[in-house]
């Protein structure tokens, strides 16, 4: 399938062939049960998707709710509802498979009302057969929690300690939430900009795979990656071979990849503070080194973010860029 282009802010295609399980374990000895049988989760098909944001925007610190329809007196709450004409818009005029719709940690920590609303923006998606990405955001003071060697209160446990089990607990409770719609996606984390790689983040991220996986879901699994910001622009591609060393292990608790794939991200930003022009990009050079890393493992990667400004040097440079990963898609 070739993934359709359209002058959008987030294009996520599929890169590279899933990884394939081999049959149910048989055993010779008949006194002995089989081994259960591994998961057998479908690789992604190729997408042509957009990100709706809002809801991931800020925190909300109090317990106030919100209605479905925000009205003109909810402007000021982080907590923005995406539009649902738009959405469908996509949907139904754009052939748009996939809407990625990013969430605020923050929000949900502080008010378990806002699940609710949030389930009905992700059923919209899903109740027209499209995929849905659940997408965690989280601001970089509450990443830096993951990385603190501070005590919570004396002779406590490490705020880190206390994140990191914060951080697997929700993933479990999302995934049993969401677990009966396999059209739902699981992107665990979107790393703030800046972000430093935590110790033991693997052993986190393990952690939260297989609290995923202990609830039931059979949900496709999006891992999240690095990339250090580089002025206007952010790019996970050319750091994707030590993300992928670093996550590559990460695994199902049968010991096997299915489902679980990897994050790459491209934007471009102007040359300069005097000009809006982008900068220019060899997007081949990006691309391939990634698409052999993929095929040589027979692993799955999905474009979560491709953005640019509204230069036209920007949009031709987007859709070159589109254009190339389209050629990669199964």
């Amino acid at each position: 399938m070739t993934c359709k282009l359209y002058q959008v802010l987030v294009a996520a295609c599929a890169l590279a062939l899933a990884n394939q399980v081999a049959g149910l374990a048989i055993s010779n000895d008949k006194l002995k049960p089989l081994s259960p049988a591994p998961l057998r989760i479908p690789k992604l098909p190729a997408f042509a998707g957009v990100t709706l944001s809002g809801m991931e925007f800020g925190s909300n610190i109090t317990s106030q709710t919100v209605s479905k329809a925000p009205s003109n007196t909810e402007a000021a709450n982080p907590f923005t509802l995406p539009d649902f004409d738009q959405a469908i818009h996509y949907l139904e005029d754009r052939d748009v498979s996939l809407i990625k719709l990013p969430l605020s940690w923050e929000t949900l920590q502080h008010n378990v009302t806002k699940l609710e609303v949030y389930t009905d923006v992700v059923a919209t998606v899903t109740s027209r057969n499209a995929a849905a990405v659940v997408s965690l955001s989280m601001s970089a003071v509450q990443f830096s929690n993951f990385t603190s060697n501070v005590t919570v209160h004396k002779d406590g446990p490490l705020i880190k300690d206390v994140a990191n089990a914060s951080f697997v607990e929700f993933w479990g409770k999302m995934a049993a939430h969401f677990q009966h719609d396999r059209r739902v996606i699981f992107h665990l984390l979107s790393i703030p900009q800046g972000g430093v790689i935590p110790r033991k983040w693997n052993e986190t991220i393990q952690a939260a795979v297989t609290s995923i996986r202990k609830s039931g879901a059979q949900n496709a699994i999006i891992l999240p990656s690095f990339a250090p910001s580089n002025g206007t622009t952010f790019n996970t591609f050319r750091d994707f071979p030590k993300d992928f060393e670093r996550m590559q292990h990460i695994q199902n608790p049968d010991g096997t990849t299915d489902g679980i794939v990897f994050d790459l991200a491209q934007t471009l930003g102007p040359k300069n503070a005097k000009s809006q022009r982008c900068q220019g990009v060899d997007v081949s050079d990006i691309v391939d080194p990634v698409i052999k890393l993929l095929k040589e493992h027979k692993r799955q990667a999905i474009v979560g973010t491709l953005a640019g400004g509204s230069d036209p040097s920007c949009t031709r440079t987007l859709v070159k860029f589109a254009k190339v990963v389209s050629k990669v898609c199964f």
